[in-house]
């Protein structure tokens, strides 16, 4: 994470948040009760406590002050208003103060409520209402006025589409007489935030006879696609100079496919004649902004003086490929005054510079250490130019061929894997894994191994994409990201190394060996923890059948197995749990070593070394409060607790991503939701954080008020940047400082969190760039960039792999689950056949072979040899049923003897019993969530009610959402989007007339529509379509996009609606 993150429109750092906990409502405090009292009548006041449990109360104001209870029942002796407040403790001290103004008299009372109507459209964000809001009171006598005042205004940034107005005049005045009184102020108009227009191009500079493209973008993300924003082309160019043929047109925002964005591509015509050594000029401007882009025209190629570079031969269809190759052919360039070789150059087969060269659009090495695609959008030119990055290495992943191999995946996915599995990779894997044969043949992961070595419980994959860790022959842990299929479930479609997009290099083993693979909430392996932090060491055994455990622990790094007092007492599962369910604890910092031995005759190869150390921890004073963007100063001498942090807390407060209450790094108790301030030594910086942990923000002023303007300069550079397409929130656009580094504009970075909302990580454009900047979004330091080198094209970056799903299920065979005959505790077994499969079969005179079938599933395991009907020859028998089969003999079957009940993932109170043949709650491995019947069930814990339904028959899943549960949502209503279009107050006898006039027209007349605009649409006056617009003349009218249409006007035509609609011609 960054050490400065500030968005200069505000106080707060913004860091990236956590996603751990649950979340828990505000804890307030109220108070219930009559807003009048008459002098010499009891009332009572009651202080209501939500989402939390007070301990004592204390209550302030006339003839309650000093009393401790939750209920008053109280008077006053004489008239007056009187302010009551209490302040509620809780158990950990945290106090809740509530006030609530009370008015005695001795005469009648009557109260004056003001009900506020917000009618106002559109963005809430665009203006303020001040004064007395919604539900104020006022109280009084016969005889006494009252006055309510509401103010509005229209806040900077925002236009009133709809004037906003107040209803009735301000202030609402009356006299009291003998009754309550209910005034009603209404709020109207229609806001819209304006649109930040930004342009950019893909290349500065051109030759003739190429294409350039300008993009705009709106930063404030308001535009609605299908809305055009003309634009008019000036400099020393002429309409000549193009293939369109004029220096008019309009930008169409959704025209491509992306929202928030629209293109336009001008081809540069070859004229033969000599332009200036200096190029000509192209500015696009918008019309009626003053926005524009500039791009320098020069002569063709071949009056520059020739350059070579050296590139690949071949060409590839990736940048791994590319990269990979060696740059030996000769090829040429030419570049004009100002230019740089990279993205818009052109190479030529020769230094005549005449013939460019053909590259198909391909990737291909470029120099020593840059790739990029030549000739994808003219011939020769290069584009999605950067630099190469080195590839991660892995061994290779050691596999036995007799017994299942073991493994670790993540019980998380992700939908797109990144680039060479970026996003896959950053995954914890924390769930053991079983597996046959070899992984990149098409395996299926399985959760329980027995002690016989057959698998089950398929683990149930999503068709998404997960972290997978394989050993090689030093037992060390190498990363994969791995494709896993829901069907058949837990089928590994494709495994690819971390860094890279290379399938695995495997090799058989037959010797015993021991793996020992370490987890914690921060990754893999990494051979740290917090002093308190649940830590899982997990042995994985390798041609080792019916596997026994013992752990060890030593404080000296030597062969810890081999000395029996370093045995830990109880520890004799597959898994070790510390500081969690298990025996073990670690409270003290400090390395420890530890190993499993295994059948009491194999260990691992090396020591799992741990070292511990203190989790960081931050003494604050805080203040209660559910407002999230307001600073509450009152936190700098607030109550005192002491905050545990996350590994990104170590460096500073304002950098942590998450708190906790406690050492152990858990949610609970929650936190007190409020803002959080901490004296650095410098000043208190002040975070909000809700009761999960997770912070908002940090006002680096602290208690001073003061927002600390870094980042510092000079160094730092500046540039608009787009989120790419195929992601959350895709087009969102953020103006970004750069704190000691510079990037170029077009290149494609990946970035973090940077925003702390959850889903700002991603694959940005770098639209734009500048030197100064008067104000930014956010400012990024280097932690913020999964990786320094920029990529060359979004869809490099996004990194979303297709894969073709080669499953080995062949269509010309059936497939199917057997179960041993009258034995529900024994486990499915796959087979196939070259003919339909039989109810039941045995595949000898022994009549324990006879097997009835369950399913009609298919398992890579089915194609095995000797899983085919066809291996067995005449020793195969058919049968109906297992009656016939058994021929009177008797099958003792495995009991199923241990239950468990999952609860339907709906939550309504439906359920299932499942049983098991083995104990799994000894060794941790009953399952999360299940799928029984196509409906997904969670873990309810130990039942004595018996089923004869055997969890091994059951596809696995790590929640119910992975299990495919989608919680039902209500029905919404169906919203109507409403489109604007401008329109010239002048109108036109004919067609003619109208497009002769584009460029001397305006626009003043705001008008409103839905639907596609054209013939027949209907034209409005107000936002809320309620009023139909009725125009000053039947003629034609211009509206922006250079769009001509007549408007009916009641006569022949319904008033307001379009028709003879048309654009001018010759302008897009």
């Amino acid at each position: 994470m960054a050490t400065v993150k500030v968005n200069s429109r505000s106080p707060y750092y913004i860091t990236s948040t956590g996603d751990d906990g649950s979340t828990v409502e505000n804890a307030v405090l109220s108070i219930t009760g009559p807003s009048i009292g008459t002098t010499g009548s009891n009332i009572t006041l009651t202080a209501v406590a939500t989402n939390f449990t007070p301990v004592s109360y204390a209550w302030t104001g006339g003839a309650i002050a000093g009393n401790a209870n939750a209920e008053e029942e109280f008077t006053e002796a004489s008239d007056g208003l009187v302010t009551y407040g209490v302040t509620a403790i809780d158990s950990a001290g945290n106090e809740y103060p509530a006030s609530k103004p009370v008015t005695w008299s001795a005469n009648p009372q009557y109260e004056a409520t003001l009900t506020v109507t917000n009618s106002i459209s559109g963005d809430a964000q665009g203006y303020t209402i001040g004064g007395n809001l919604n539900n104020a009171k006022q109280t009084g006598e016969t005889g006494d006025s009252y006055s309510f005042t509401t103010t509005l205004s229209l806040n900077t940034g925002y236009t009133a589409d709809v004037a906003l107005a107040i209803s009735p005049a301000q202030p609402v005045t009356g006299t009291f007489a003998s009754a309550d009184v209910s005034e009603t102020t209404t709020l109207t108009g229609t806001v819209s935030r304006n649109s930040d227009y930004r342009l950019s191009v893909d290349k500065a500079s051109v030759t003739e006879g190429q294409t350039f493209t300008v993009k705009l973008i709106d930063a404030n993300s308001t535009t609605s696609n299908g809305t055009s924003v003309p634009f008019a082309i000036t400099g020393t160019v002429s309409g000549s100079d193009f293939q369109r043929g004029t220096l008019t047109g309009s930008f169409v925002f959704g025209s491509g496919g992306n929202d928030n964005e629209a293109t336009q591509t001008f081809e540069v015509l070859s004229d033969n004649t000599s332009e200036s050594t200096s190029g000509e000029t192209f500015i696009l401007t918008l019309d009626n902004f003053a926005v524009s882009v500039t791009v320098t025209i020069f002569d063709q190629a071949e009056t520059a003086d020739p350059q070579s570079v050296l590139i690949s031969s071949s060409n590839f269809d990736n940048v791994n490929g590319a990269c990979a190759a060696t740059a030996a052919e000769t090829v040429y360039y030419g570049l004009f005054s100002g230019e740089t070789f990279g993205n818009g150059t052109t190479l030529y087969q020769s230094d005549a510079l005449q013939t460019p060269y053909s590259g198909g659009g391909k990737y291909f090495k470029i120099s020593t250490n840059h790739n990029g695609r030549i000739g994808l959008n003219n011939d020769g030119e290069i584009s999605n130019y950067v630099e190469c990055v080195a590839e991660g290495t892995t061994e290779p992943v050691e596999e036995s061929n007799t017994v299942p191999n073991n493994a670790v995946v993540s019980s998380n996915y992700v939908t797109v894997a990144g680039n060479n599995g970026a996003n896959a990779c950053a995954l914890t894997a924390d769930v053991d894994v079983y597996y046959n044969d070899s992984i990149t043949a098409g395996a299926s992961l399985f959760t329980l191994k027995a002690a016989d070595n057959s698998l089950s419980n398929p683990f149930g994959g999503t068709d998404n994409w997960y972290k997978l860790i394989l050993f090689d022959d030093n037992s060390d842990p190498q990363e994969h990201y791995a494709k896993v299929l829901s069907y058949p479930p837990g089928y590994v479609s494709q495994v690819l190394v971390c860094q890279t997009d290379d399938v695995p290099d495997t090799t058989i083993t037959l010797a015993a060996k021991v793996t020992i693979n370490m987890a914690t909430a921060d990754g893999n392996n990494q051979g740290i923890a917090y002093v308190d932090q649940q830590v899982t060491l997990t042995a994985l055994t390798q041609n080792i059948t019916a596997p026994t455990y013992q752990w060890y622990k030593s404080a000296t790094n030597n062969d810890i197995t081999s000395i029996p007092g370093n045995a830990i007492s109880g520890e004799t599962q597959q898994t070790l749990i510390i500081n969690g369910t298990g025996t073990q604890t670690q409270t003290t910092t400090g390395t420890f070593y530890y190993n499993c031995l295994v059948s009491a005759t194999t260990d691992a190869d090396t020591n799992k070394a741990i070292q511990w150390d203190n989790r960081p921890s931050y003494g604050t004073t805080f203040i209660t409060s559910a407002d999230t963007t307001n600073p509450n100063y009152d936190a700098c001498t607030g109550s005192s607790v002491t905050l545990y942090t996350n590994r990104d807390g170590e460096t500073a407060y304002c950098v942590a991503s998450k708190f906790y209450s406690n050492a152990a790094g858990l949610s609970s108790p929650a936190l007190t939701t409020g803002w959080y301030a901490f004296d650095d030594g410098t000043n208190q910086n002040i975070r909000y954080i809700d009761a999960s942990g997770n912070p908002q923000g940090c006002v680096t002023g602290g208690c001073t008020e003061t927002p600390d303007p870094t980042p510092s300069q000079p160094t730092a550079g500046y540039a608009t940047i787009q989120k790419c397409p195929n992601q959350t929130n895709a087009g969102t656009v953020f103006d970004v400082a750069f704190d000691g580094f510079t990037r170029d504009a077009g290149q494609i970075v990946q970035l973090t969190d940077f925003a702390g909302t959850g889903n700002s990580s991603g694959c940005y454009e770098i639209t734009q760039v500048y030197v100064t900047l008067a104000e930014w979004d956010y400012t990024l330091s280097s932690d913020e960039f999964v990786r320094l080198q920029p990529y060359g094209s979004c869809e490099q970056c996004v990194g979303d792999i297709q894969v073709v799903v080669e499953t080995g299920q062949d269509e010309n065979r059936y497939y199917g689950g057997y179960r041993q005959c009258n034995n529900d505790g024994a486990p499915i077994i796959y087979y196939s056949s070259a003919s339909p499969l039989p109810n039941v079969f045995r595949t000898s005179s022994n009549t324990e072979t006879c097997r009835s079938k369950v399913n009609d599933d298919y398992q890579p395991e089915a194609n095995n040899e000797d899983r085919t009907f066809e291996s067995y020859g005449a020793a195969l028998a058919e049968f109906n049923d297992c009656t016939t089969c058994l021929e009177g003999d008797t099958i003792t079957p495995d009991p199923i003897a241990y239950f468990r009940q999952y609860n339907n993932c709906d939550g309504n109170g439906g359920f299932v019993v499942i049983g098991s043949t083995t104990d799994l709650d000894a060794t941790g491995h009953w399952a999360a969530v299940v799928e029984y019947s196509n409906v997904c069930y969670s873990d309810g814990g130990n039942t004595a009610t018996t089923s004869n339904i055997n969890i091994t028959d059951l596809v696995t899943y790590s929640d119910c959402t992975a299990c495919g549960y989608v919680p039902p949502t209500p029905d919404e209503p169906d919203v109507i989007t409403t489109n604007i279009i401008k329109i010239s107050s002048t109108a036109f006898a004919t067609i003619t007339d109208a497009c002769n006039n584009i460029t001397q027209t305006s626009y003043p007349t705001t008008l409103y529509y839905t639907g596609t605009l054209g013939d027949s649409t209907q034209l409005y006056s107000d936002s809320a379509l309620t009023r139909v617009y009725a125009p000053a003349s039947s003629n034609f009218y211009l509206s922006e996009g250079s769009y001509y249409f007549k408007i009916g006007t009641g006569t022949g035509v319904a008033r307001g609606e379009i028709y003879n609609f048309g654009q001018c011609g010759n302008i897009l």
